[in-house]
C-alpha cells in the first residue's frame, strides 16, 4: 500500500504502473536533467525554515561587519550588488520550479476532463516527468481536446 494514501482507490494497482496499463503517463521517464533535480531541491531549500535562518544569520553577520568596519564603500558595493544576482536566481529557481508544477497541474485537470477514456492514476506523479515528457503528454491531450470539438 502507498504510504502517501491510507486507502487506495479503486483500480490503483492497475493504474499504477501494471503489465499492459497503456496509458500515455506510463512512459514518463522519471530521470529528470541536473538543472530540474538541483532547481527542485535548491526551491524547496529557499522556502524552508532553515533558509529564513541562515539568511537572517548572515544579514546579522553582514551588519556587524558594517558596524566594526565603519560600513565603508567595499561593503556597501558588496550589499548592493550581490543581493541583486541573489535575488535574480532564487528567482529564475523558484519560476522554473513553479513553471514545471503549473504544467503538471494543468495535465493532472486535462486528465480528470477527459474521464470519459477513464482518467488513469499514472497522471497522480506526472511532476516526475521531464520537460520531454509534459510536452509529449501536451501534444496527447491537446489532439484529443481539439478532435472533441
Amino acid at each position: 500500500m502507498d504510504q502517501h494514501y491510507p486507502v487506495q482507490p479503486s483500480g490503483y494497482d492497475r493504474a499504477m504502473g501494471s503489465p499492459g496499463d497503456d496509458h500515455e503517463a506510463e512512459q514518463i521517464s522519471r530521470h529528470p536533467t541536473w538543472y530540474a533535480r538541483t532547481a527542485r531541491r535548491l526551491t524547496r531549500a529557499a522556502g524552508s525554515l532553515g533558509w529564513v535562518v541562515v539568511l537572517s544569520a548572515l544579514a546579522a553577520g553582514w551588519t556587524v561587519v558594517g558596524l566594526v568596519t565603519s560600513f565603508p564603500r567595499w561593503w556597501e558595493l558588496a550589499v548592493t550588488i550581490g543581493f541583486p544576482f541573489l535575488t535574480l536566481g532564487l528567482l529564475a529557481l523558484v519560476q522554473h520550479t513553479q513553471n514545471h508544477d503549473s504544467n503538471a497541474i494543468e495535465l493532472k485537470l486535462d486528465e480528470l476532463i477527459a474521464s470519459l477514456d477513464g482518467p488513469s492514476n499514472a497522471m497522480l506523479r506526472v511532476e516526475e516527468g521531464s520537460e520531454a515528457d509534459l510536452e509529449r503528454l501536451q501534444d496527447h491531450y491537446g489532439g484529443r481536446r481539439s478532435s472533441r470539438r
